[in-house]
């Protein structure tokens, strides 16, 4: 800011709050007039009153771009995750041009650019990119908080800009830019001249020299998968303990020694002779190199896994951090010791726990004086936990704040078209819970992360009480090697995670009902939907007498899927499906059987989703 510019005005006075609602012309000449700085919003009076809309929205979308950004470093989710930064910046850029905040519509302007061309860009620059979306969040942040106080912020954005663009192209930032910021969005902005804070930054211009660099780092990330760069811009590496790869190197000495037993068991089958003999041999290797890889598959697994109560530990900080922005008390407690999780899972839980914790903070927390009049002490609890239970893992995440809304949750569901009005009175519990955090009817930080453990075979769910809310997360250990049920439907055979299979029931015409034109079932004390196997898979349905039910369930939902029968059960390794056959069916990946078939994984969150009425 130049000197003979005004200085920026920290609190508003009786005059500026009547410019706010009136449009003053004088404090319009200001606010024109600035570039950079804090200036007294001046609006028309039906302008004031939809700036609190604008303002939740804006908080809303927040809190969204931190579970998006994260989504870019990974190149599978990439495409996704543009589609939902064009959703974001589309809707704010139509309230910024409604409000006319200069800067603010900057900002949405570059994030649609960024949404148009993320999907195609270079890892390499990928971490550039990043960190600069971190520092977008920050100053949205800003201005929305800036708001609040009848304040709009404004920043020279220029450089800021250029440098994103840069990155849409491909184009490699210099060294000395990379190395001065170190990934620190408060850095970057300094750097990019949008914050003041450094007297001489480093700003080379020619980045001519370094795009040979930039074109064989691009390449060698392509063709080496395994340095691709993480959420934090890291190397993708699991610490594995010596003693483990001690155990694998002599689980693979003794494969290959099994391996050479069995090439020549099968070089003498060939001579006649010594064919009976030999079957007994063949049988004892079989044996043994099923035993070896069974262990070494086991021992893998250990290498990858993770203590989650390390995943817990960071967020202390967050939750500090944002009460202290709020202005709010919190104690954080957490448990988790001696549970192990996949890397994958690790690294996929980190941002929904983060994005659950913030959301619980700034908007079921109270303030302290807030608290102690309704009896309870200043600092909210929050208490995030772990335990092992069969092949899954349940996280919980509880406080001691607000209780949500039942009818609040409804009237949103009928607001936006996810419910009829009509069967309010009918919708249970669980089904209006399920809404909630499916569908994020009040709160879209519920549907980012509902979303976010679905893809890794998750799911998510609530339980409230008058004092205690109780989130509830419960995932496979790991999201690659699963025990699975095969069942025949139509003559093929498909997969089912175990983790979501509660029971198998015989099923025949007598124990089937119908409720509203849709078969279901009474299992004990509970009626269940029945979801018909054939029609999930797309084929006719075919008569079989000894039709058997699969109790299938994922949160607090359950539901009966109709085969023609159980094939047994084994370990399955998931592989990803790509092109059309990825959308065409409830399927969540396919495998390889034993006898060399393949299967397609049913997605149980998907059967239910067809089971609701």
């Amino acid at each position: 800011m130049s000197a003979s510019e005004p200085a920026a005005p920290q609190e508003l006075t009786a005059e500026q709050m009547t410019a706010l609602m009136a449009g003053d012309a004088v404090a319009d000449t200001w606010k024109a007039s600035l570039e950079w700085g804090s200036i007294p919003l001046a609006l028309a009076p039906e302008k004031a009153e939809m700036l609190q809309f604008m303002v939740a929205d804006s908080k809303a979308a927040i809190e969204q771009l931190a579970f998006i950004i994260p989504q870019l470093a990974e190149f599978a989710g990439r495409e996704d995750a543009g589609a939902a930064l064009a959703d974001i910046a589309n809707s704010a850029g139509n309230m910024c041009d409604f409000f006319d905040f200069k800067s603010l519509k900057r900002l949405t302007g570059i994030l649609r650019e960024v949404a148009k061309s993320v999907a195609t860009i270079n890892d390499a620059v990928m971490p550039e990119l990043t960190v600069r979306l971190n520092a977008l969040r920050s100053l949205f942040e800003q201005h929305v908080r800036g708001l609040e106080c009848g304040m709009e912020l404004r920043w020279p954005l220029t450089v800021f800009c250029d440098r994103i663009r840069a990155c849409l192209r491909g184009e490699a930032m210099h060294p000395q830019i990379a190395g001065w910021h170190n990934n620190d969005v408060e850095r970057v902005l300094e750097l990019d001249l949008v914050n003041e804070g450094i007297n001489n930054p480093p700003r080379p211009e020619d980045l001519s020299a370094w795009t040979p660099v930039m074109a064989e780092a691009s390449r060698m990330l392509t063709e080496v998968d395994a340095e691709r760069t993480t959420k934090k811009g890291e190397s993708a590496v699991v610490r594995v303990p010596a003693a483990t790869l001690d155990k694998m190197l002599e689980l693979i000495s003794q494969l290959v020694l099994t391996k050479n037993r069995m090439f020549n068991l099968a070089r003498e089958l060939r001579q006649p002779a010594l064919r009976e003999r030999r079957i007994e041999d063949i049988n004892s290797a079989a044996d043994e190199l099923t035993m070896l890889t069974s262990s070494l598959q086991i021992a893998m697994m250990q290498a990858r896994m993770q203590p989650i109560a390390r995943l817990f530990e960071r967020y202390e900080r967050v939750v500090s951090d944002v009460a202290g922005v709020a202005e709010k008390q919190v104690t954080l407690n957490t448990g988790g010791e001696g549970v192990d999780v996949d890397k994958n899972i690790f690294d996929g839980l980190a941002e929904p726990i983060s994005l659950l914790l913030r959301h619980i903070v700034t908007k079921a927390v109270q303030l302290p004086a807030e608290r102690v009049k309704a009896g309870k002490p200043p600092a909210a609890m929050i208490r995030v936990d772990a335990r092992n239970q069969s092949r899954s893992v349940l996280i919980t995440v509880e406080h001691d704040g607000l209780s949500l809304d039942r009818e609040a949750v409804l009237l949103a569901a009928v607001a936006r078209g996810m419910a009829a009005e009509d069967k309010l009175a009918a919708m249970t519990d669980q089904e209006v819970w399920a809404s909630y955090t499916r569908d994020g009817v009040t709160d879209p930080a519920m549907k980012a992360v509902h979303q976010a453990l679905e893809g890794m075979k998750g799911t998510f769910s609530v339980r409230p009480h008058r004092d205690l809310t109780r989130f509830e997360m419960v995932l496979p250990l790991s999201i690659a090697i699963i025990a699975a049920i095969l069942v025949d439907i139509g003559g093929e055979i498909y997969a089912i995670p175990l983790t979501s299979v509660e029971e198998i029931v015989g099923l025949s015409d007598a124990k089937i009902n119908r409720v509203n034109n849709r078969p279901v079932m009474r299992l004990r004390e509970q009626v269940l939907p029945i979801v018909e196997g054939s029609e999930a898979v797309g084929i006719p349905r075919r008569k079989n007498p000894d039709e058997i039910g699969v109790v299938i369930a994922a949160s607090d939902q359950r539901a009966t899927l109709r085969v023609d029968g159980i094939v047994g059960k084994q370990e399955i390794v998931i592989k990803q499906l790509e092109g059309a056959i990825a959308h065409s069916g409830p399927f969540a990946g396919a495998t390889i059987r034993n006898d060399g078939g393949i299967s397609l994984i049913f997605d149980v969150a998907d059967l239910l989703r067809r089971a609701a009425p």
